[in-house]
């Protein structure tokens, strides 16, 4: 299926290369890792606007305003994919001064959105709303981790920001 292919994406292209945004390497070796996130976030962009075809050719319909790997609902890709992507959305803004990652992909943003949906007030009237529970908790968990890293000055101590600071240009890839 089309979300087991974003999973596949994920798996095998995206998360190799997600170490690139924060361990130490070369600058060489950090720029094709996020030259290749680009890509890979690109060929997802793509999976989902599949998705999207085929749920209009098949006449599905997902709840108002959400978009989900799994078409009417969350499916494995979605919790596979959403952990890299708070990853993503926290180091590469800030370290990388990516001004949108979602520029040039809706469809990504519009999922973003979707799985970003933790407000409790209107949480118990989503069919999903132990998923909302669910997803809230992961991200709170995966950014209060990342925040220490930015606590620990993980991005100087490792000479992250010294590569980036000398060629911020090389860098903002998005």
């Amino acid at each position: 299926t089309l979300s087991q292919l974003a999973t596949r994406i994920h798996d095998l292209y995206l998360v190799p290369n997600q170490a690139s945004m924060y361990r130490q390497m070369s600058k060489e070796e950090r720029l094709n890792g996020l030259k290749t996130i680009v890509k890979q976030m690109d060929a997802i962009e793509l999976v989902l606007s599949q998705i999207v075809a085929y749920m209009e050719l098949k006449n599905i319909h997902a709840e108002p305003g959400k978009l989900y790997f799994g078409g009417k609902g969350i499916s494995l890709a979605d919790i596979s994919i959403f952990p890299t992507f708070i990853f993503l959305t926290h180091i590469l803004p800030k370290v990388y001064h990516w001004q949108d990652m979602f520029d040039g992909r809706p469809l990504l943003k519009k999922w973003w959105k979707t799985m970003n949906q933790f407000d409790s007030a209107s949480r118990e009237s989503l069919p999903n709303h132990h998923v909302a529970a669910c997803t809230e908790r992961i991200y709170k968990e995966v950014e209060s981790g990342l925040q220490a890293w930015d606590k620990d000055n993980r991005w100087s101590n490792l000479g992250i920001q010294q590569q980036v600071d000398e060629d911020p240009a090389a860098f903002r890839l998005c």
